[in-house]
């Protein structure tokens, strides 16, 4: 998978740490769906962390990245994980940009 964009920002992190912050994420705007909304966007969450997760192979890196403020304040942020193999990202979700 080629790179789209190089993050400002990245810290290498554990596969429960991306679970966690893939789910955090969301957590507020799930908060405000009716309760078939949220299951629904529970679905796909899950199903979405599911295909990355089970790309992972022995080595393979998890990173976080996120945009520094200034470029959320110009409509240039992102936030999201990536699994990198060998130097290469072999998949990403992106969790929030503007």
């Amino acid at each position: 998978m080629e790179d789209l964009f190089v993050p400002d920002d990245r810290r290498r992190i554990t596969l429960a740490e991306a679970r966690a912050i893939l789910f955090e994420a969301d957590a507020k705007r799930l908060a405000r769906l009716t309760p078939e909304s949220r299951e629904e966007s529970l679905r796909s969450i899950e199903k979405e962390w599911d295909e990355f997760r089970l790309q992972i192979q022995p080595g393979d890196e998890i990173w976080e990245y996120l945009s520094p403020p200034a470029k959320w304040k110009v409509l240039m942020g992102w936030h999201g994980i990536e699994l990198v193999r060998s130097g290469e990202t072999m998949a990403n979700i992106l969790i929030r940009m503007n």
